[in-house]
């Protein structure tokens, strides 16, 4: 009887299962591998909380985290929202502009879930193959989102799992050839050094989202922002939930927001491992490593099965593929130095380097 009932659009979903992170070093999920927020703001974070009313509803509109954002991105706060993570103001994009059937796209491979959410709110989801080593075709880009009449464009950069980054000038060209809204998702463009935020304040179709879980190593607090012009932000609030984000995660991003110099210097160590980690990867030569300006890194190593059989031996978790793209295919999240020289000390022996 409850399957006569069930929405049609997720009848044949897998649930998505979240790995275990029962490994000792965990590089699985584009985490930051330290916590910041523990290791320099705790005790602040306690003398907040003795501020706050629990029996009360949360700031709805998220009012002084917004502020905070706003100044840190050089934004107006009415060009400005806050979600539990980006999903959540994903959501709030498809549900404001995607209607029944209509599409939304990205390149192939990417976020997975911007296909999901896409199905969950009743509309159909076109992928737009890379080229060789995962480089985005931008005249197919454009053509792909014209010939389907798409009303929007995803597009992560740098792009998960790959690591490829966007030019401005491509991203010009292709929100100038089109004429559907551009998602620029940027959660991961404090670690490169392209970032285009500023987009946003010449096209009234550029939504850009940030979030507070990579760099800012705020994961477990849920946080997500989107910017963009007032004319477009105001269909967003029409559909967003109220007091979606709890008081927890709000006094937590706002002193990581009244204290980014502690983010800027943990940024730069991860970008120093990220770099020293893709030059070790590169010295073997049965691993093809992709180029990343993240904080993961994408590689296709030969003897595939062995490597995750060794992996598991040594309690080290990376992320698996198993579509037709990815296909052995691993994503290395940037751990500490000590956490990627057991990488690397994994690859000698698979290796016997």
């Amino acid at each position: 009887m409850i399957d006569n009932l069930v929405n049609k659009n997720i009848k044949d979903f897998e649930n998505y299962t979240a790995v275990s992170n029962t490994d000792e070093v965990i590089l699985n999920a584009n985490e930051n591998a330290v916590d910041i927020f523990k290791n320099n703001l705790i005790e602040k974070f306690h003398k907040k909380i003795d501020e706050l009313n629990f029996n009360r509803y949360p700031d709805s509109d998220s009012y002084k985290l917004r502020s905070l954002f706003a100044s840190y991105v050089d934004a107006d706060i009415d060009e400005t929202i806050v979600g539990v993570g980006c999903d959540e103001i994903i959501n709030n994009i498809l549900d404001a502009f995607v209607e029944k059937d209509e599409y939304t796209m990205s390149i192939e491979p990417t976020f997975s879930m911007y296909s999901v959410f896409t199905a969950v709110a009743g509309g159909r989801y076109a992928s737009i193959p890379c080229g060789a080593d995962f480089v985005p075709d931008i005249d197919k880009i454009i053509n792909s989102v014209n010939e389907h009449n798409a009303k929007v464009l995803f597009l992560c950069s740098p792009n998960n799992p790959t690591g490829y980054t966007y030019s401005k000038e491509q991203l010009i060209k292709i929100i100038e050839n089109t004429h559907c809204i551009i998602v620029l998702d940027e959660v991961y463009s404090d670690f490169a050094d392209a970032q285009y935020l500023s987009l946003y304040k010449t096209y009234d179709r550029v939504i850009v989202l940030r979030t507070m879980s990579k760099a800012f190593s705020l994961a477990g607090a849920r946080v997500g922002f989107a910017v963009a012009q007032k004319s477009t932000m105001q269909y967003l609030y029409k559909v967003k939930v109220p007091y979606n984000l709890n008081i927890l995660s709000q006094a937590a991003a706002e002193l990581m927001l009244e204290n980014p110099s502690v983010m800027k210097e943990y940024l730069k160590i991860t970008i120093k491992n990220r770099n020293e980690l893709i030059a070790k990867l590169k010295q073997f030569s049965q691993i093809n490593v992709y180029d990343s300006k993240s904080n993961f890194i994408l590689i296709k190593p030969d003897n595939y099965d062995k490597v995750v059989k060794t992996a598991a031996e040594h309690k080290i978790s990376f992320k698996y593929y198993s579509s037709k793209t990815l296909s052995d295919h691993i994503r290395i999240s940037v751990g500490t130095k000590e956490e990627n020289e057991k990488v690397i000390m994994l690859f000698s022996e698979v290796y016997k380097k």
